[in-house]
C-alpha cells in the first residue's frame, strides 16, 4: 500500500480534517472554503498551501479530470442540523442554504468523480426531517443518482483516541463501479475494545500545560518534561518536544461575579439549578454560605416547580419554563413558607412569609421578575424565576481530569461554557486544541478572533488520521478489482483476537473503521 492517494477537502476551514489525512499519508491537493479568513491559518499549518476561496454550492474550479482524485472529503456547515440551537427548523434563506450544502458536496463529488467520498456532520443530521422523510435518506438518494453507494454511521471521537465525547455522523460513499457496498458498523464492536475508563482523559491531554495562561502573542514553557509526559501528550508534542507553547491564552476573562461561581464549582460538575442529578449543582448548594435556610428551600421549591403547568405563569415553548407568582409558593397555616428539607440545615430556618423571602432574593440578585395580568380579575401581578447567576441555564461546565471532555464547540471558550478542571477560568485555546487533538505545532496567527471557530468546528485531526488510514486500506483493495474477501478476513481477525483486546485502546479506532468494510454484492 505504498501508493500515495490524492484528496480534496471541501468546507475545509483551517483544516483539521486535512491535517489528519496528511498524517495518514494522503496528499491533500486542494482545499476549498468560502471563508477567506481561514486561508492564512490553513496554509501555515499544512504540507501544501492549497487553500482556495470558493462558493462550493456553485461547484469548484480546478483542472481535475474524472477519476484523477481518489478521495473527496469534507464537513459542510452544520448549524441547521445541530440540536445545540434549540430549534433545527430553517428560519431564513441563509439557514436553508446551509442545510443544502451537503447536497452541494454531492454535486462536487459528481464533478470530480473520486473513488470514495467521506462527509462529516453533527449527529443531528441523521434525524433531521424534511417534508417527505429524513434528510439523510435524500442524501443517500442523491449519491445513488450520481452512481455512488452511501452509508452512514455516528462515531464517537473518544473511540479514536481523542480526549472528548464527540458524536458525529460520517457518510461513506463508494463508486458503484467497484460493485461493493459500504457496511454499517456493528454496535457491539467499539464496546468490546474500549471502555470509558480506558479513554484518553482531559488529564491525559492537558496536565503538562502551565496552569496559568499567558497573554495574546506570548509563549510559555511546558510544565512537564517530554519523558514524563503521557503517551497522548507525547503525540501532541512530537514535532515540538521541549519547545515553547503558543496560543495558551483565554479568550475572555471572568468577572468577579463569575469568579465566585468558578471558585466554588466542584470538578466534573455543571452549575444548573433547573436540572437535578449527580452531575448538576444548584444555587442552594453552591452558595449555601450566602443564603438563609428558608431562601435555600424556596429556591429549591422554585426550581422543582418552574416547568410545572400548575405553577408557572409563562408558557415559553422554547425552553418549557415559566415564572411563579407569590401565592403559589407553599405555606403553613400561619402564612410562612413551608417546604420539606431536602438537605441538612446550615442554620436555623427563619421560615418567613414567601413574599419576604422573594423580596430578599430579588434584592440579593438571585431572582428575575416579570409582570403578568390575572386572566380572571384583570389585575396585574409579579412572578419570579431564577436568573443566570442562580443557574437557570447549563453554564459553567467544569471538566474532570478523569474522563474525556464534553464536546468542544465554537462557544466552548467563553467563561460560561467549559471550565478548566481545577482552575477558576475557561479553557485556553491550546487546551481546546489538545482536547480536539490538534498538535502543538498547529498555530493560529489571529488566534483570539478566529481560533474558537476553527477549533470548535474542526474534525479532530487524530480521528481524521484514523479515517484516512482506513480509506487508504479500502482504496488498496478497491483498485484493480482486488478481491475484498481479504478485508473480511481482517475484520474477523480484529473482532476475535484476544491479543488485540488486551492492547491499548488506540487499537479500537482501527477496529471501528474496519467495520465500514465493503461487502461483495
Amino acid at each position: 500500500m505504498g501508493k500515495t492517494y490524492t484528496a480534496i477537502d471541501l468546507f475545509c476551514g483551517a483544516g483539521g480534517f486535512s491535517r489528519g489525512f496528511e498524517g495518514a499519508g494522503i496528499d491533500v491537493v486542494a482545499a476549498y472554503d468560502w471563508e477567506e479568513k481561514f486561508k492564512d491559518t490553513f496554509n501555515r499549518n499544512h504540507t501544501h498551501p492549497v487553500f482556495a476561496t470558493a462558493d462550493i454550492s456553485a461547484g469548484i474550479s480546478g483542472k481535475f479530470t474524472s477519476g484523477s482524485i481518489d478521495i473527496v472529503f469534507g464537513s459542510p456547515p452544520c448549524q441547521g442540523f445541530s440540536d445545540a440551537r434549540g430549534n433545527r427548523d430553517p428560519k431564513n434563506a441563509d439557514q436553508f442554504l446551509r442545510n443544502t450544502l451537503p447536497i452541494a458536496f454531492v454535486n462536487v463529488v459528481n464533478q470530480v468523480r473520486p473513488k470514495v467520498a467521506l462527509m462529516e456532520n453533527v449527529a443531528g443530521m441523521a434525524t433531521y426531517r424534511v417534508k417527505d422523510g429524513l434528510f439523510i435518506d435524500k442524501l443517500r438518494e442523491k449519491f445513488a443518482d450520481i452512481g455512488y453507494d452511501m452509508t452512514y454511521q455516528i462515531l464517537n471521537g473518544a473511540q479514536f483516541g481523542v480526549p472528548q465525547e464527540r458524536h458525529r455522523v460520517f457518510c461513506l460513499a463508494i463508486e458503484q463501479d467497484f460493485k461493493v457496498a459500504p457496511q454499517l458498523i456493528h454496535h457491539d464492536i467499539a464496546g468490546a475494545f474500549s471502555s470509558p475508563t480506558k479513554y484518553v482523559t482531559v488529564g491525559d491531554a492537558i496536565s503538562d500545560l502551565p496552569r496559568n495562561p499567558v497573554g495574546a502573542g506570548e509563549t510559555c514553557e511546558y510544565g512537564v518534561l517530554l519523558e514524563n509526559a503521557t503517551a497522548y501528550q507525547q503525540i501532541m508534542r512530537a514535532d515540538n518536544p521541549n519547545g515553547t507553547i503558543q496560543n495558551h491564552q483565554i479568550v475572555a476573562k471572568p468577572t468577579e461575579a463569575e469568579l465566585q461561581i468558578l471558585r466554588r464549582l466542584p470538578e466534573g460538575k455543571i452549575y444548573r439549578s433547573s436540572r437535578f442529578g449527580d452531575r448538576y449543582v444548584g444555587v442552594w448548594e453552591l452558595f449555601a454560605d450566602l443564603l438563609a435556610e428558608d431562601e435555600r428551600q424556596l429556591l429549591y421549591f422554585l426550581c422543582q416547580k418552574r416547568t410545572n403547568t400548575q405553577f408557572k405563569e409563562w408558557n415559553d415553548t422554547r425552553y418549557n419554563e415559566g415564572f411563579i407568582r407569590e401565592l403559589k409558593f407553599s405555606r403553613d397555616t400561619q402564612g410562612r413558607f413551608m417546604y420539606p428539607e431536602q438537605f441538612p440545615a446550615k442554620e436555623p430556618n427563619p421560615n418567613r412569609p414567601p413574599q419576604v423571602i422573594l423580596d430578599s432574593l430579588v434584592t440579593k440578585g438571585w431572582l428575575r421578575t416579570k409582570q403578568f395580568r390575572d386572566s380572571t380579575s384583570g389585575e396585574g401581578f409579579v412572578a419570579y424565576d431564577i436568573n443566570s447567576i442562580a443557574g437557570v441555564r447549563p453554564m459553567y461546565m467544569r471538566l474532570t481530569r478523569l474522563a474525556p471532555a464534553r464536546t468542544i464547540m465554537t462557544t466552548s471558550f467563553k467563561v460560561k461554557e467549559l471550565v478548566h478542571p481545577t482552575e477558576p477560568r475557561p479553557l485556553t485555546l491550546r487546551e481546546g486544541c489538545r482536547i480536539q487533538s490538534f498538535p502543538d505545532t498547529f498555530i493560529f496567527p489571529d488566534s483570539k478572533k478566529y481560533a474558537p471557530t476553527i477549533i470548535g468546528n474542526a474534525v479532530p485531526p487524530l480521528m481524521a488520521q484514523e479515517l484516512g488510514k482506513y480509506l487508504r486500506l479500502l482504496l488498496y483493495y478497491l483498485e484493480d478489482s482486488r478481491d475484498t474477501y481479504y478485508l473480511d478476513i481482517i475484520r474477523r481477525q480484529c473482532v476475535t483476537s484476544k491479543k488485540l483486546r488486551k492492547k491499548s485502546p488506540t487499537i479500537a479506532p482501527v477496529v471501528t473503521l474496519l467495520n465500514f468494510l465493503p461487502r461483495n454484492k
